[in-house]
């Protein structure tokens, strides 16, 4: 999936691969990249959650602010508009 900034994070657990995406295209798209890279690799289970389910199960944790040194927040910044707009 081209210039994707996270596709989204897989676990190896032995001989099981597991995906856990952030889109339903992310999903599709590493089904396919997989089925491409091991032809004999078998999809055991595709599922889905609903995002304000997933964030009312997470346990709520108070955050500290982070402190983004105003240069990097600029180049941040310039970075992703420049590869937005390309």
């Amino acid at each position: 999936m081209p210039d994707v900034l996270s596709l989204g994070t897989f676990h190896l657990d032995g001989d099981e691969i597991r995906y856990e995406g952030f889109s339903e295209r992310r999903v599709e798209w590493a089904i396919e990249m997989f089925e491409d890279l091991l032809p004999d690799a078998e999809l055991v289970d595709v599922e889905t959650t609903d995002i304000e389910q997933k964030l009312s199960e997470a346990p709520s944790r108070p955050r500290k602010p982070v402190v983004v040194a105003p240069d990097f927040k600029a180049e941040l910044r310039a970075s992703l508009t420049e590869r937005w707009l390309a």
